[in-house]
């Protein structure tokens, strides 16, 4: 019998964790991108895979916080609980194109799952994708991070893409609800080595030019950033109600 609570720790923990996902996740997101492109893709494989993820995550989360064996705090069906969510996180961000960046190019081209939502809208809307390029607006600082190892308060990012769909699991206020407006932000203009959730109020725009420095007639504030991203998704009638 699963123990749903550690299983959704260890999610957590995975999800949150710089190194794991350098280290394994990035190499699994690929080689199930690339199934899902080539309509080779089956569930329970994934679920599988995802498998070994949540017993390195297991070992890691003992390393770091546990006092007692890792196979004893998450057990065989409470990692196979958090590989299942794991899955299923995995399918509903390659549905709305947020691997498209991971896919080879000649893949890349065939992909169809946001064909619709470019076209009309012609910016990015929900998960990261590979035709999204941040401009220097979207450089932020960190105002408040939950803790975490990889963003510390001060720091900077770049915002990676955004979503109002719920669901996603912030840094700094935990998972949020539809409608609550997320952006991910990562430490370089793309996803590599991690990208994380947070709510507006965690971040500050640092506005374009200057390196960063903020100019009073260009800095967007979190209530204008809001308000147009609301209006990229409202004229993408697949988003809506999600």
């Amino acid at each position: 019998m699963p123990d749903t609570q550690a299983s959704t720790e260890l999610k957590l923990f995975i999800d949150n964790d710089g190194d794991l996902y350098r280290r394994i996740t990035t190499s699994i997101l690929k080689n199930l991108a690339a199934k899902k492109a080539r309509g080779v893709y089956r569930h329970d494989l994934a679920v599988k895979l995802f498998g070994y993820l949540t017993e390195a995550g297991a070992k890691k989360y003992a390393q770091e916080f546990g006092s007692g064996p890792w196979h004893k705090m998450f057990d065989v069906s409470t990692r196979k609980l958090a590989a299942k969510e794991l899955t299923k996180d995995f399918e509903e961000v390659y549905a709305d194109g947020g691997y498209d960046s991971l896919l080879p190019k000649k893949c890349q081209k065939t992909n169809p799952s946001t064909a619709h939502a470019r076209k009309k809208s012609g910016a990015p809307v929900g998960q990261p994708r590979a035709d999204f390029v941040p401009k220097k607006s979207d450089r932020v600082e960190i105002l408040e991070s939950g803790g975490s190892t990889y963003f510390k308060p001060g720091q900077f990012g770049y915002v990676v893409g955004e979503s109002s769909r719920g669901g996603m699991h912030t840094l700094d206020r935990g998972d949020s609800r539809q409608g609550d407006l997320t952006y991910l932000v990562s430490k370089s203009k793309g996803i590599g080595g991690g990208a994380f959730w947070f709510s507006p109020n965690a971040l500050r725009f640092t506005g374009r030019g200057g390196g960063g420095a903020v100019s009073g007639s260009t800095t967007k504030n979190r209530s204008q950033i809001a308000r147009e991203v609301e209006a990229v998704v409202g004229k993408v009638p697949s988003y809506r109600g999600r």
